[in-house]
C-alpha cells in the first residue's frame, strides 16, 4: 500500500459520519403465545398496515387544518415513509422507523391524535351514543367530568360569580376540543381499517399502544372491533345514508338580542340575562359606561323591564350561545298592561325580520314608548287596538269598527301619520300631527 492510499484512508476515518436520516416512529407490542419470542406472524402484519392507513389520515386531516381551502400535496402519503426494522423480544415489538421528511410534524400529530381517540372510545367506551331519537349516533362524547354539569353551568341563576367568564372561555376551548376530535372520529370511521382494526387477533392476543403524555395506554384485542369500532363505522355509514345535513356552524357576528337581566358582576364585567328566544345566555362587557347601563335596568322600578342588548356575539347555527362583548344597551320599561305582550314581541323582533323585504332594522323603543303613551291615553275607547312593526322601524296602531277606522303610524324619528276613515260616510281624513299630545288629542277625537 502506498502513501496515497495511507492517506485516502486517514481521510477516510476523520470524515464526519453520514447522518441518520431514519428514527424511530412508533413501536407496538404483540402479546400473546404466538408472538412469544419476538415471533411475528404474518397474518398480524395486517394490523400494522391498517395503523399506518389510520395515522395517515389523521395526518391529512392535521395538514388540512393547517392549510385550509388548500390540496394535501400530491407526495404528502408516499413521504411517509413507514418500515419495520426490528423486532424486539418480550412477545413481538414491532419497531417502526421513517425516513425524514418535510411533513413529519404532520405525521407526528396523526399518530398522536390517533391514539388520543383510541383511547377515549377503548378505555372509556365512548364514540358510540344515543341521539335525541334514542338511536345510536357515531357522535364524539367527552367525559362526563369535564367540564362540570350536564347544563355547563355551575353557578345559580341568581348570580354571576367572578368565574363565569373564565368558564364561559373554558366552554370554548372544550368545544372546539370536541368538534375536532368528532371531526377526526368521522374522518377515520369511514376507513375499513378503523372498522377491521385488531380483527386478525386472536382470543388469547393483544396488540399495547404505549402511553404518553396526551393518553395513557391502550389494549386493543380480538373483541376491540366488533365492541367498539365496527358499530361506529356502521352507524356513521348509516347516518349518511340517512341525512346529508351539515353540523351547525359556529360564527361570531355583531346582532342583537332582547331579553330581561337576571344579575351584573361588576367586578368581572359580566352578566346574565334571560332572553325571550334562546334562554339564559352570559354576556360579557368591557367599557365601564355599559355598567351604568346595566345598572339603571336593575334598578329600574318597572315590572319586568326588558333590554335589548347590541353587541359582538357567539352563535352555533341559529343559536345564541354567548354574549362576547355589549356595544349598547336599550331599556324599556314594561308595565302590566292590556298591549304588554304585544310591545315585548315588538321589541324583540330581530334585524331583517320583514320575510319580504331586503333589510328591515329593529322596531325604535322611542316609537313604543310613543305608541304606548297613546294607548293609555286612549284604553277607555270600546275598540281593540291592533299593534304592528312598521317595515321602517316604527310602529303602527290601527283601531277599526264596523263605523271607522284609525290608522297611526309612528316613525323611529317619532314624525306622525294620521287616517281616519268613516266607514258609513266615506269620507277619509288625513292628518300629520307635529308632537305627541295633538297625537292623543286627534285619535281621541277619532274614536269618539
Amino acid at each position: 500500500m502506498n502513501d496515497d492510499d495511507d492517506a485516502a484512508r486517514e481521510d477516510e476515518v476523520d470524515a464526519n459520519p453520514v447522518e441518520d436520516e431514519s428514527g424511530v416512529f412508533a413501536t407496538l407490542k404483540l402479546d400473546g403465545a404466538r408472538f412469544n419470542g419476538g415471533r411475528l406472524p404474518i397474518d398480524a402484519l395486517v394490523e400494522l398496515q391498517r395503523y399506518r392507513e389510520l395515522i395517515l389520515e389523521a395526518a391529512k386531516l392535521a395538514w388540512r387544518e393547517a392549510n385550509p381551502g388548500e390540496e394535501v400535496p400530491a407526495d404528502f402519503s408516499s413521504e411517509f415513509d413507514l418500515a419495520v426494522t426490528e423486532i424486539e423480544d418480550g412477545s413481538a415489538v414491532p419497531v417502526m422507523e421513517k425516513t425524514r421528511s418535510a411533513y413529519d410534524s404532520f405525521y407526528d400529530a396523526g399518530r398522536l391524535d390517533v391514539e388520543a381517540l383510541f383511547a377515549d372510545i377503548v378505555n372509556r367506551n365512548f364514540g358510540v351514543i344515543l341521539n335525541d331519537s334514542g338511536q345510536e349516533s357515531a357522535a364524539y362524547q367527552e367525559s362526563p367530568s369535564v367540564g362540570g354539569d350536564q347544563d355547563g353551568d355551575a353557578t345559580p341563576p341568581d348570580e354571576v360569580g367572578p368565574g363565569d367568564e373564565a368558564d364561559a372561555e373554558s366552554e370554548d376551548e372544550e368545544e372546539t376540543t370536541r368538534q375536532s376530535k368528532q371531526r377526526l372520529l368521522s374522518s377515520l370511521a369511514s376507513l375499513d381499517a378503523f372498522r377491521d382494526f385488531g380483527s386478525s387477533l386472536r382470543e388469547e392476543d393483544s396488540l399495547l399502544l404505549s402511553g404518553t403524555e396526551t393518553h395513557e395506554e391502550v389494549c386493543i384485542t380480538s373483541e376491540t372491533a366488533p365492541r367498539v369500532f365496527r358499530p361506529i363505522f356502521e352507524r356513521l355509514a348509516l347516518e349518511l345514508v340517512e341525512t346529508e345535513e351539515e353540523a351547525p356552524e359556529r360564527r361570531k357576528y355583531t346582532s342583537t338580542v332582547a331579553g330581561r337581566l337576571i344579575a351584573v358582576n361588576a367586578e368581572a364585567r359580566n352578566f346574565k340575562i334571560k332572553t325571550l328566544l334562546f334562554g339564559q345566555v352570559h354576556g360579557r362587557y368591557k367599557e365601564a359606561e355599559r355598567l351604568e347601563d346595566l345598572k339603571k335596568v336593575l334598578e329600574s322600578n318597572a315590572q319586568a323591564p326588558l333590554i335589548r342588548v347590541t353587541g359582538r356575539m357567539s352563535w352555533l347555527g341559529d343559536h345564541l350561545r354567548q354574549i362576547l362583548n355589549v356595544d349598547e344597551v336599550e331599556l324599556l320599561e314594561i308595565e302590566t298592561e292590556p298591549w304588554s305582550r304585544r310591545i315585548v314581541e315588538l321589541a324583540s323582533l330581530a334585524k331583517n325580520w320583514h320575510p319580504e323585504l331586503g333589510k328591515s332594522p329593529l322596531i325604535s323603543f322611542v316609537a313604543i314608548d310613543a305608541a304606548r303613551e297613546v294607548l293609555r291615553a286612549t284604553q277607555e275607547s270600546e275598540i281593540s287596538p291592533g299593534i304592528y312593526p312598521g317595515e321602517d322601524g316604527g310602529v303602527i296602531v290601527e283601531w277599526g269598527s264596523p263605523q271607522r277606522v284609525v290608522t297611526l303610524e309612528i316613525s323611529p324619528e317619532l314624525d306622525f301619520f294620521l287616517f281616519h276613515l268613516d266607514v258609513v260616510s266615506g269620507e277619509a281624513i288625513e292628518f300629520d300631527p307635529e308632537d305627541l299630545s295633538e297625537v292623543i288629542e286627534r285619535v281621541g277625537e277619532a274614536l269618539s
